[in-house]
């Protein structure tokens, strides 16, 4: 039959951490396998009966640790105490605990010693501290803190962030579903604990934003979202959740909201109209005159998302409008005049088609904004055909008219003037009108025109060939005056000389043939010598 000591190795051998039993010299006097296997892993010494403890650790630090520890143990003290022991890369974390061991008479005559292996424990606890480390890190930059929510008990969990978020005051207080409601400002309050309340009864997530009811007024926005966790029976017993700051988003958004509307209504002021459509050639938005005067042709209004091209709109308009969108969408901006259908008939639109592009120069849209110039085109209509009208009345008149500048130089002439100013044809006046005036001297002068062949005369410039303004002179029949508007010349004044000698001409018939009838250049030089004097 075994003695003691065999039975106490098996007892020993059979633990699966390291024991073993020292004297008061430190002499190994029992140890099992696996405080064997430890001494080999951390040292590579292999220890034996009667071998010194010390001799064995290679590290000063371990020696030193050891023999404070092994010390008081021996002084019938027990010790419990942990740290590092064995060499480099080989170490590993121990927790000792030394127990004396005593005679029959109570002298101490030895320590055993157990040594828990604890290494992957506090590597574990270790990376765990340091991860709760890091959340807790993260949760402060991020303005966010956690929580649990024990459906059941109604029991409250709180992440340290979370006080500072609600902006309350531990002062002993426990986390709570009232304490939570006392944080969120009053307008917010209601619905916040609804949406809580109504996610809880269907096992839903939580989503919810309030504004905090915070001690100095400020304003705080914050989110809680959760997610329940449910048991065996598919029941859930608890939620675990995150809040976060969500401040800056929300003033960013209603500055957003702020802006967007501000543009609305720049954009609703235009006369023009204005939208945007998408790749699919939907309405994506458009502003107040379009959906005022663009309908379907049943008169029904084209909201975001309707096709821009309805359905009943006549094909030879869809097709030519979808011409236009293709080119745009091709990345091109231009402009086109089209007849398009409104609520008051059809008009003369003038649109352009600007591509919008994303940030990787993609088109995923088309502003068109369309200006109606129906009214414009039946302006210019009635101007062209005004200035028709009066090109008419200046070529034909028998009254001698011209058109200056302000600054009285020639523009143009009607037949009848040339006559009066003894021109060949209006062809060489032109001719004359279109070049420099030449200096001033004998026979010459600003705005001079070349004379009738045989006719002494000088140029003539239209300050002495015209009256001054505000002033009338006689040219060789009825007077005329230079009118005027606000202090300018109009340079548009007639120069009634045709009646004149008509009116000669038909007195000389009148007499029987008297005396012959005379050319025109001698009528000029001979019953209109008033004017030519005053032409000199």
């Amino acid at each position: 039959m075994p003695d003691s000591l065999e039975i106490l190795q098996a007892v020993i051998d059979s633990y699966d951490q390291p024991v073993f039993a020292l004297d008061r010299e430190l002499r190994y006097i029992a140890f099992n396998r696996m405080a064997a296997d430890g001494m080999r892993a951390i040292y590579g010494a292999e220890i034996t009966l009667g071998g010194r403890l010390t001799d064995y650790q290679t590290e000063t630090a371990d020696r030193r640790s050891a023999l404070t520890n092994l010390t008081k143990a021996l002084a019938g003290e027990r010790i419990v105490a942990g740290g590092y022991s064995g060499e480099k890369g080989r170490r590993r974390y121990y927790d000792f605990t030394h127990i004396p061991l005593t005679d029959a008479g109570g002298e101490v005559y030895g320590v055993v010693v157990r040594a828990d292996d604890l290494t992957e424990q506090r590597a574990a606890t270790s990376g765990l501290q340091a991860s709760e480390e890091r959340l807790h890190r993260s949760l402060a930059a991020a303005k966010a803190g956690t929580w649990e929510w024990d459906t059941a008990s109604g029991a409250n969990t709180w992440s340290e962030e979370l006080w500072e978020l609600y902006d309350l005051e531990r002062d002993g207080r426990e986390p709570s579903y009232d304490l939570w409601l006392e944080s969120i400002h009053p307008d917010d309050r209601h619905a916040a604990a609804t949406r809580v309340a109504d996610a809880a009864a269907a096992g839903d997530e939580v989503d919810t934003e309030w504004r905090v009811n915070t001690r100095d007024g400020s304003l705080r926005w914050l989110v809680s979202r959760g997610s329940p966790v449910r048991d065996a029976d598919d029941t859930v017993v608890r939620y675990l959740g995150v809040v976060m700051d969500i401040t800056r988003r929300k003033e960013a958004e209603m500055a957003l909201h702020r802006s967007r509307g501000e543009l609305r209504a720049l954009v609703d002021s235009f006369p023009d109209i204005v939208f945007q459509i998408d790749r699919d050639r939907r309405l994506v938005v458009a502003n107040a005159p379009f959906e005022q005067a663009i309908v379907t042709s049943g008169g029904a209004p084209i909201a975001p998302g309707d096709p821009i091209l309805p359905p009943d709109y006549p094909e030879e308009f869809r097709a030519l409008w979808r011409g236009h969108y293709d080119r745009a969408f091709g990345g091109e901006s231009f402009a086109v005049e089209t007849t398009v259908p409104m609520t008051d008939g059809a008009h003369l639109m003038e649109s352009h088609l600007t591509p919008v592009r994303s940030d990787g120069d993609e088109v995923t849209g088309v502003v068109i904004t369309s200006r109606d110039i129906t009214e414009r085109r039946r302006a210019e209509q009635e101007l062209r055909d005004s200035e028709a009208r009066f090109r008419a009345y200046f070529e034909q008149s028998l009254i001698g008219a011209a058109v200056t500048s302000p600054a009285m130089a020639w523009i143009d002439v009607n037949e009848a003037t040339c006559d009066l100013l003894g021109l060949q044809s209006r062809g060489t006046a032109e001719a004359h009108l279109a070049g420099p005036h030449p200096p001033r001297g004998p026979g010459r002068g600003p705005g001079a025109v070349r004379p009738h062949p045989g006719r002494r005369d000088r140029r003539v410039p239209p300050s002495e060939a015209l009256p001054a303004q505000g002033r009338r002179r006689r040219l060789g029949g009825p007077e005329c005056a230079l009118s005027s508007r606000g202090g300018r010349q109009r340079g548009l004044p007639p120069v009634p000389a045709r009646r004149h000698h008509r009116a000669q001409t038909d007195r000389g018939r009148a007499d029987g043939d008297a005396r012959p009838t005379r050319s025109r250049a001698a009528r000029v030089r001979g019953r209109d010598v008033g004017l030519a004097r005053r032409l000199r």
